[in-house]
């Protein structure tokens, strides 16, 4: 049973990346840090949310020693605005010699002179410039290009400046890849086993799965809840519960992101054999998403020349204060359950638990 619903989630996963899966590594390779950031930013914000999401469904009992076992099959979406979907900024570029002639014509100098325009185009290929960024993110149009923009760059050539046409720059390899996705699905299997002084210990777990030229993806996580009226002398009208959870996924050979959750948390059970728990949470997110890739130049062929271009940046998620609202139907030893997270990355979770 497990297997088939961690394969049909999986399933479900890659469908919604099945596009990005074939030329995701290949078109960060495309960008610079600064345009790679802005690129990449709104998956880095949900992969965070997902992961933040679906910890708790119900307070631990209030109790010294107990036998608790419980298996939760989950599928987290985090969902996307409209302003996820396309970016503008400025920042730091370097230029292939191809798209350094495209950009600046085939005579820069004005002379007609090739000695003079080769000594412009390698000037210009060589150095760092400061560009205007749009287009789509990694989520946006698959019919859009994030286009690299000058306003009368100038280039300064064995003392003499030249001032240079007014003019964008397209770069076709760089597009929405997702196609305007709505929503980022992510599937989690979680054991929780306890109970210690009313508190239960959960861990998810996530299998090495290939995903094309994705590479892989796999995830791992732990964190524990605690129920504070273990050491009340009355209990409470509801049940309360603090907690705190982490993990971290990796994606490929160029993505990780890490995810952590503090909380507080309160349930109240109705019904006996067959009951329901209504719930609350309120949570402090963070996320943070690590890329390392390298930034390489080809030619009009698409063969890789000159030396590619190291880079590494870090991106803190938009995941802070998290108000979670849910609903967990009881039916003795299958249990099902449903949530949504308001935050400023927005999460829905649902899934069912097996277990005693």
């Amino acid at each position: 049973m497990r297997k088939i619903l961690l394969t049909i989630f999986s399933v479900l996963f890659f469908i919604s990346l099945s596009v990005s899966a074939q030329t995701f590594e290949e078109t960060m390779a495309q960008l610079s840090a600064d345009a790679g950031s802005a690129y990449v930013n709104p998956i880095g914000s949900a992969f965070g949310s997902n992961m933040n999401s679906g910890w708790f469904s119900g307070v631990p009992e209030a109790q010294m020693l107990g036998l608790d076992l419980e298996l939760k099959i989950s599928i987290h979406a985090s969902m996307f605005s409209d302003d996820a979907k396309n970016f503008k900024t400025s920042g730091k570029f370097q230029f292939s010699s191809d798209q350094t002639k495209q950009l600046l014509g085939p005579n820069p100098s004005g002379t007609g002179n090739a000695a003079a325009n080769q000594a412009i185009y390698d000037a210009f290929a060589g150095a760092t410039h400061t560009v205007a960024i749009a287009g789509p993110t990694v989520v946006g149009s698959k019919d859009e290009f994030v286009t690299i923009g000058f306003a009368s760059p100038t280039v300064t050539v064995a003392g003499q400046t030249y001032n240079l046409q007014q003019q964008d720059i397209a770069l076709t390899e760089v597009k929405g890849i997702g196609n305007e996705l709505p929503a980022l699905p992510q599937p989690s299997a979680q054991l929780t086993i306890g109970t210690v002084f009313g508190t239960t210990a959960s861990f998810r777990y996530f299998p090495t799965v290939a995903a094309g030229d994705f590479g892989d993806i796999s995830f791992f996580g732990y964190g524990v809840t605690h129920n504070p009226a273990m050491w009340l002398p009355v209990p409470l009208p509801v049940d309360v519960g603090i907690g705190f959870y982490t993990q971290t996924l990796e994606l490929g050979k160029i993505f990780e992101s890490t995810a952590t959750q503090f909380g507080v948390f309160a349930s109240k059970e109705f019904g006996f054999i067959i009951s329901v728990t209504p719930y609350i949470g309120l949570t402090m997110e963070t996320s943070t998403t690590t890329l390392k890739y390298d930034q390489t130049f080809t030619d009009a062929n698409g063969k890789v020349i000159g030396t590619p271009i190291p880079i590494k940046f870090e991106l803190e998620g938009d995941n802070d204060l998290g108000i979670t609202a849910g609903l967990k139907l009881d039916l003795f030893l299958l249990q099902l359950y449903a949530d949504y997270k308001m935050a400023t990355t927005s999460t829905i979770s649902a899934g069912l638990m097996m277990g005693f």
